[in-house]
């Protein structure tokens, strides 16, 4: 009986999905890159359930030890959720790696503005810098 001389290697992740937000209706995307021998095969989950290649808003882009994960226009309560790249080779254990989809809604961005402030004194000006999201202030004192 003739063994093989190549030598396997349980699969490893070695670029992990990041968590991402993104606006409602906007495109998410996870990457995930797995070594091993044999090369790993990569698959997703989303929530615990594998991730259809067939969804019309779900698109897996396969590469050699590495997968993308594209969901385009994002729904807030269908699509927010924690997302698993999973890779296996037969050698060992399946590994998995997750990363959370947040989507806020479209009308929340963050916006920024200024307003100019009179002050009694006509040689200094002050600009408030406020964010909408939070209208948290910020004050800048020009001299004019």
């Amino acid at each position: 009986m003739q063994q093989s001389s190549a030598v396997k290697h349980p699969p490893e992740i070695v670029e992990r999905p990041k968590d991402v937000a993104v606006r409602s209706g906007g495109i998410a995307a996870f990457y995930c890159r797995a070594r091993g021998e044999p090369t790993p095969q990569l698959s997703w989950r989303k929530n615990g359930r594998k991730v259809s290649p067939q969804s019309p808003r779900y698109l897996v882009i396969p590469q050699p030890s590495m997968s993308v994960l594209r969901i385009d226009s994002a729904k807030a309560g269908k699509d927010d959720a924690k997302y698993e790249c999973v890779a296996e080779n037969g050698v060992g254990d399946a590994v998995v790696a997750s990363a959370t989809l947040s989507i806020y809604p479209a009308h929340s961005q963050s916006r920024c503005f200024i307003r100019a402030v009179w002050t009694s004194d006509e040689s200094r000006r002050r600009f408030q810098l406020a964010r909408s999201k939070k209208m948290s202030t910020h004050f800048l004192h020009l001299l004019v």
